[in-house]
C-alpha cells in the first residue's frame, strides 16, 4: 500500500508540473494575441489618420493624436507610462506647438483600457496633471477657431479644465473650454460665457467636442457632429499667453483640471465651414468607435 501511496503523489506532482507548464504557454499566446490586436488597431488608426482628408484642410494650428509613431518619445509610449511631452503631428507647418510638462507630479499617463478608447492608447489625466503649450497656440485676440476634441470624463458631478488660454482677471482675455458639472460644455472668454443650454455629455463614454468660433457670426457647440447650441457674442480680446491642455483659468474660482482622458485634439486658427467640419468629425468618429 505504501509503494502504490508514492506512485500516485509521484504521478500527482507530474501533473501539476505539467498544469503549471500548459497554463504558461496558454498565458503566453494570450498576452502575445493581445498585443497583436494592440498592435493591428495602432496600425489602422495610423493609416486613417495620415489619409484621412483632414490632412488637406487649411488652417491646422496644432494636432495632437496617441496612436502617430511621433506622438511621443518612444520610451514613454507604454501602458502606464507619465508622459512629458505629447508632439504636435501636424504636417502642415515645420513649426510644431508641442505640449510639454516638465513636473512628474503633474504629467499624464499613456493608458490602454480596451473597453474605454475603441482598443486605442489615450492620455489619462488624474485631476491635477496638464501640459503647457507655446504661446499662441490656442487663437488670441478676435481671431475665429476651431477646436475638436476627443474626450471622456468618467463623471457629471465634477466641474473640469480642458483648455486654457490668456488671462482670467481680464474680460474676453482668456479663452478657456471646460466640462461644467452636470453634464454641459462651456467656452469662456472670462466674463463672456457660452454653456450649453442643455445636457450633452455622457460620463464615462468617448465623446466628440467640436468648438468653433467665427468672428463675424459667433459660437457653436456640437457633440458627436450634433448641434448642442449656438450664440452671437463676438469682439474677444484673448491673449496669447498661459495655454494649456487638461487645465483651466476662470477669476474668482480655484484653478480647474481635468480628470479625464483624451485621445485627440485638432486645432484651427480660423472657423472651418459646414462640410470641412463634417469631415473632420467623421474622420473621428470612425477612428474613436464613436457611437452616434
Amino acid at each position: 500500500m505504501t509503494q502504490i501511496t508514492k506512485k500516485k503523489t509521484a504521478f500527482s506532482l507530474v501533473e501539476l508540473a505539467l498544469v503549471i507548464i500548459i497554463s504558461g504557454v496558454l498565458l503566453s499566446l494570450i498576452l502575445q494575441s493581445s498585443e497583436m490586436i494592440r498592435s493591428f488597431k495602432i496600425m489602422g488608426a495610423r493609416a486613417l489618420t495620415k489619409s484621412s482628408a483632414v490632412n488637406s484642410i487649411s488652417g491646422i494650428v496644432a494636432w495632437f493624436d496617441t496612436t502617430s509613431e511621433t506622438s511621443f518619445n518612444k520610451k514613454q509610449a507604454f501602458d502606464g507610462t507619465k508622459i512629458s511631452l505629447w508632439n504636435d503631428v501636424n504636417s502642415q507647418s515645420g513649426y510644431k506647438n508641442s505640449a510639454t510638462q516638465e513636473s512628474t507630479s503633474a504629467q499624464p499617463t499613456y493608458t490602454f483600457e480596451t473597453s474605454v478608447a475603441n482598443g486605442l492608447p489615450f492620455l489619462r489625466f488624474d485631476g491635477n496633471d496638464y501640459l503647457n503649450l507655446p504661446n499662441g497656440t490656442i487663437p488670441s485676440s478676435n481671431y475665429s477657431y476651431s477646436f475638436f476634441i476627443i474626450i471622456r470624463t468618467p463623471s457629471i458631478s465634477e466641474s473640469y479644465g480642458i483648455i486654457g488660454s490668456g488671462d482670467s482677471e481680464s474680460e474676453n482675455s482668456s479663452n478657456i473650454i471646460n466640462y461644467r458639472a452636470g453634464g454641459f460644455i462651456e467656452n469662456n472668454w472670462q466674463k463672456n460665457t457660452f454653456i450649453t443650454p442643455s445636457i450633452c455629455v455622457t460620463a464615462g463614454k468617448m465623446q466628440l467636442f467640436t468648438i468653433l468660433y467665427d468672428n463675424e457670426e459667433g459660437r457653436s457647440i456640437y457633440v458627436n457632429s450634433d448641434s448642442k447650441g449656438k450664440d452671437t457674442n463676438l469682439g474677444r480680446s484673448g491673449l496669447a499667453t498661459n495655454n494649456t491642455i487638461g487645465k483651466s483659468s476662470v477669476h474668482g474660482i480655484p484653478d480647474m483640471y481635468l480628470k479625464g482622458d483624451i485621445g485627440e485634439i485638432i486645432i484651427f486658427g480660423r472657423a472651418v465651414n459646414k462640410d470641412e467640419r463634417k469631415t473632420i468629425e467623421k474622420y473621428l468618429i470612425k477612428k474613436w468607435g464613436i457611437t452616434l
